[in-house]
């Protein structure tokens, strides 16, 4: 079984390596210590979930065949899952070249530090949908969606964000602003938006992990 501190400790050296000629490096390691903390317990929060009330590990049948590190076991109809390190760390260069900006760097350690499968957790009064990569192939397509909704963006003279998740109103996504940091509840119609948290770490720390 995962655990918090083995899955931490590889990220954070990896951070620090990956980022070693920041010039604000303690200012960046602070941020991704408290990134990777809360995103852990996540993982750990969602696992305990499945195993109390289901006795496995969470499964979907959405990846049936598809190959992932994070894969455990797998039927003809499920797969058993668990986040699993990425190695090398994933980053989102290729977006902010094909787009012309630099993505904060909690955001890209949300989507580079692990695989996953998407976990369905609560926000206050919001049933959402935390957007994981499920392996390689499946974080270019990320990538080519997150270029898309930038773009998107752009055209329409609106402050850069990133999605991080999904909720029941297909209109209506969860993302991250890329200038403030704060993670918005934001309607892709009308362009208006609610701020839900000020950074991203203590949005983590407040999902509630369910089973749908």
């Amino acid at each position: 079984m995962i655990t918090t501190s083995s899955f931490f400790s590889w990220n954070v050296n990896c951070w620090l390596a990956y980022n070693a000629t920041n010039k604000n490096l303690y200012k960046l390691n602070l941020i991704m210590n408290n990134l990777f903390s809360a995103l852990s317990d996540v993982n750990r929060r969602y696992i305990d979930l499945w195993q109390q009330q289901q006795g496995t590990y969470p499964k979907s049948s959405a990846y049936v065949d598809i190959p992932s590190p994070c894969a455990i076991s797998s039927t003809s109809t499920e797969v058993y899952w668990q986040p699993v390190a990425t190695t090398p760390v994933n980053d989102l260069q290729r977006v902010e070249q094909l787009v012309g900006i630099t993505i904060r760097p909690e955001i890209q350690a949300l989507f580079g530090m692990q695989y996953a499968g998407d976990m369905w957790t609560t926000f206050q009064a919001i049933t959402l949908c935390l957007i994981q990569a499920w392996n390689q192939d499946d974080f270019y397509r990320l990538e080519q969606n997150q270029i898309a909704h930038l773009q998107m963006l752009k055209k329409l003279k609106r402050q850069p964000s990133l999605f991080i998740a999904t909720t029941q109103d297909d209109s209506r996504i969860i993302t991250v602003n890329n200038v403030t940091g704060a993670v918005m509840l934001d309607d892709l119609i009308t362009g208006e938006y609610q701020v839900l948290s000020d950074h991203l770490t203590q949005f983590l720390t407040q999902l509630n992990p369910i089973i749908i």
